[in-house]
């Protein structure tokens, strides 16, 4: 983590935001060969085909956050001249976590990467945007001069993911980017993707998920780290342990 203040909503929301990243990732990768452009006066972000311009995909775009190695600062969408007083960086900022409420903080002073800071806290500012509005996805840009923008998108078409889309991604996300809290971030996907969930046994020690696309059930240590799950999905069934 590079911002001790985003922490809470990073332990939220990682798991909801890797199902988000993961769909926008299957629907551009049906694209080809894509390049990107962003245009702030329509707030448009688009993924665009290299070889032919109408195949593309449109975005909306809400400006979360900017990062930049000048000032060697993050600026929020709400402070931003060309952000939104009321948008997504507004509801994260009104979370109720403290230390999210200063419109541009500094870099710490320890930070000698400054390319390797502004990666990192730009997804974890992309996913406390998913925590903030309940959903994704998010997209981090390169700005120029090693700036980052941090954009929340609107894309039309981009169907929910399912239980079956988080089975086929949780162990390797275990395997090579755990969550901070699995049992928070689990919870927290399946009761904001509409989801049925339910704790099954006490002090939060097991919980059973489903949809159309199958169920899944999980165990937890008393730190919440994931210590074995069952799956039964419609299109193919697997016992794994984590």
């Amino acid at each position: 983590m590079q911002n001790n203040a985003l922490i809470p909503l990073v332990a939220q929301g990682q798991m909801l935001s890797w199902l988000w990243q993961g769909a926008l990732g299957a629907m551009t990768e049906k694209l080809g060969d894509t390049r990107w452009e962003v245009d702030l006066a329509e707030g448009r972000l688009s993924f665009v085909n290299r070889a032919d311009d109408m195949r593309r995909i449109d975005t909306g775009i809400d400006l979360v956050a900017s990062i930049a190695p000048g000032p060697r600062s993050t600026l929020w969408g709400w402070g931003h001249p060309q952000g939104r007083p009321n948008g997504v960086a507004a509801l994260i900022r009104d979370s109720g976590h403290p230390g999210l409420d200063v419109a541009e903080f500094p870099f710490p002073a320890d930070v000698t990467d400054a390319d390797d800071y502004i990666t990192q806290t730009s997804h974890e500012i992309g996913v406390a945007s998913v925590v903030a509005r309940g959903r994704g996805p998010y997209y981090s840009a390169p700005m120029g001069g090693g700036s980052r923008a941090v954009f929340a998108l609107e894309v039309p078409g981009l169907a929910a993911p399912t239980v079956a889309d988080l089975m086929s991604t949780f162990i390797p996300m275990m395997s090579s980017t755990p969550p901070l809290d699995a049992r928070t971030a689990l919870w927290f996907a399946a009761t904001r993707l509409g989801w049925t969930f339910a704790w099954t046994q006490p002090e939060f020690a097991a919980a059973s998920l489903s949809d159309a696309t199958g169920s899944a059930a999980f165990r937890f240590d008393t730190q919440g780290r994931v210590t074995g799950v069952e799956t039964d999905l419609a299109r193919a069934h697997t016992n794994a342990a984590a």
